[in-house]
């Protein structure tokens, strides 16, 4: 019993506090019955701190060990239908591992201690720092944009590594696909970019992953086009604690996206996988990989794009079969900072955190592009340059756009004719007007108005002047007999009052005529029809088509 006398007499609060002096002490033995200890191993007595870190990672490596002949027949024997991929290192295998859940699909990357020129043995070497370098990397540093680690296997004489499954296959067979759309592209690269700011780590960081191999290739593709970093048989893990520009005598890497200064110099830093990202980032805008070389003085990829951008001309190497779809600003965005990470200058370089951010800002711009310029009249960008400052709204977001055009019925916000129509009989106008009702807002009377103004000058007043212009809507023959003024030129009339209750509905008018009793024979300019909001609300005698809109299209006879 815990409180014993036996336990009691040297301590009061019992075998608790004695059993702990003595593990702390390395004398636990001396407190074990000597039954149990006849019974059992001494080593199971023998902790005196408990289970060191090596230990753990041992039992760690352990319980992700695959035997060969699991692998074999997952693989099919290494199956040649099986080969999804090759690289440097040897080939990926596709297979099937069955489990009390179900198939599970993996790939297996089995090392080729052959490839590369040079002594056999060096190569063997080399292949085998590479693959414990991946291993250790894929079972400390996991994250939902970098490869998952399934298992691994190291006997007779054969070192594979397996991955979770990528259903898509790698980046760099896509670039040049018209289905990947542009903000497709974008979740792409910002799955990249943080994937990056994880491997990168933060400054509280014990350790940082320089991965010295970003490139398209090594970007894997699920599901619903999930981007995750793999190849890490070049990665270096670094202490945060010290500089981390680490003298590499063996160069490595993929040319075109390897870092100029790390080629020419030899030091390695986490500005390094930066050009590297930001060579993908140009390779997802232009369609072609950084590593082929070109037929320019620019050799590759990423030189010519920084050409380009200097020349203000990128937007000449954007891939055709996205060149349509990219909105300005999500393409001003996006530009800059691709560019910023590939600058000849380390220290102006971004980190990953803030590539994250641009790149966001460039997705939000572009699926607020595709969301809310749909839903926008089709000539808005006509009606903002006929607006008093149309550069204030070459930034503005097309939602706020929309609730602009929504919220506002001013008559500068309304479409009007390309050109101003001017009629000269104005006993026989015949201007066939039709207006479909929207960007109004809901449960609002608004009036439906027609603007003009006469060639001769008339005085402006404040008070409404008296009119009578025939006009007909539908097969109804109607009279307006009173005009207001807009401002000192222009006058308008209003054709119809309405409900606005965010239906579909058309308005048609025929303006038929002014009477010249009235008016006189002075020509007519026709600027437009447009709505605004009515103070008194209609009662159910006024006989209102409930809708609204701001929308026409006018046809003269």
């Amino acid at each position: 019993m815990a409180y014993d006398s036996v336990y009691t007499k040297v301590n009061a609060k019992g075998i608790a506090p004695i059993a702990r002096d003595h593990y702390k002490n390395g004398t636990i033995l001396e407190i074990v019955d000597h039954k149990i200890k006849e019974e059992t191993d001494e080593h199971v007595f023998s902790l005196s701190k408990g289970p060191d870190k090596e230990s753990l990672e041992e039992n760690r490596k352990d319980s992700l060990k695959l035997s060969l002949e699991e692998i074999k027949l997952a693989t099919k024997g290494f199956s040649q239908d099986n080969i999804i991929g090759h690289g440097d290192s040897g080939y990926a295998y596709k297979g099937t591992t069955n489990n009390t859940h179900g198939d599970n699909i993996i790939a297996a990357k089995r090392l080729d201690k052959k490839s590369g020129q040079g002594d056999a043995e060096v190569l063997a070497e080399r292949a085998a720092a590479k693959f414990i370098a991946e291993l250790d990397i894929l079972m400390e540093y996991k994250h939902l944009n970098v490869i998952g680690l399934v298992g691994y296997c190291d006997e007779e004489d054969e070192k594979i590594i397996v991955y979770e499954y990528a259903s898509r296959g790698s980046l760099d067979k896509y670039l040049s696909d018209d289905s990947l759309t542009w903000a497709m592209r974008l979740r792409i690269c910002i799955d990249i970019a943080i994937g990056l700011e994880f491997l990168h780590g933060t400054a509280s960081s014990p350790e940082v992953v320089i991965h010295r191999d970003i490139t398209s290739s090594n970007i894997l593709l699920f599901d619903y086009w999930k981007a995750k970093i793999t190849g890490f048989g070049l990665s270096l893990v670094c202490p945060t604690s010290q500089d981390l520009e680490y003298v590499i005598d063996n160069v490595s890497g993929t040319i075109g996206y390897r870092d100029p200064l790390y080629s020419q110099e030899g030091f390695l830093t986490k500005e390094s996988d930066i050009f590297s990202l930001g060579a993908v980032l140009f390779d997802i805008l232009c369609g072609k990989l950084s590593s082929v070389k070109l037929d320019d003085e620019y050799i590759y990829l990423p030189f010519l794009a920084k050409k380009h951008y200097h020349l203000e001309k990128l937007d000449e190497l954007v891939f055709e079969g996205i060149k349509e779809q990219i909105e300005p600003q999500s393409f001003v965005t996006f530009a800059k900072i691709a560019y910023q990470c590939i600058h000849h200058g380390r220290e102006r370089r971004p980190t990953a955190n803030e590539v994250v951010i641009q790149l966001k800002k460039s997705l939000e711009f572009q699926e607020d592009y595709e969301k809310w310029e749909p839903e926008l009249p089709k000539d808005y960008k006509e009606i903002i340059q006929k607006s008093k400052c149309p550069e204030m709204y070459s930034t503005i977001k097309k939602e706020d756009l929309y609730n602009i055009f929504r919220r506002e019925s001013s008559f500068n916000k309304t479409k009007w004719f390309g050109t101003m129509v001017e009629m000269l009989d104005i006993s026989d106008l015949n201007i066939e007007i039709k207006t479909k009702a929207q960007f109004l807002s809901p449960n609002v009377v608004y009036g439906v108005y027609i603007v003009f103004k006469f060639y001769d000058s008339r005085n402006f007043s404040s008070k409404p002047m008296y009119f009578n212009l025939n006009y007909r809507k539908g097969y109804e023959s109607l009279h307006a007999y009173f005009a207001t003024w807009r401002d000192e030129q222009w006058m308008m009339i209003e054709l119809y009052r309405f409900l606005n209750q965010n239906e579909d509905v058309i308005f048609e008018f025929l303006v038929e005529r002014f009477t010249s009793y009235y008016c006189g024979d002075a020509a007519v300019y026709v600027e437009g029809v447009g709505y605004q909001p009515l103070d008194a609300e209609l009662t159910p005698h006024d006989n209102t088509n409930q809708n609204s809109n701001m929308g026409f299209q006018c046809f003269v006879y």
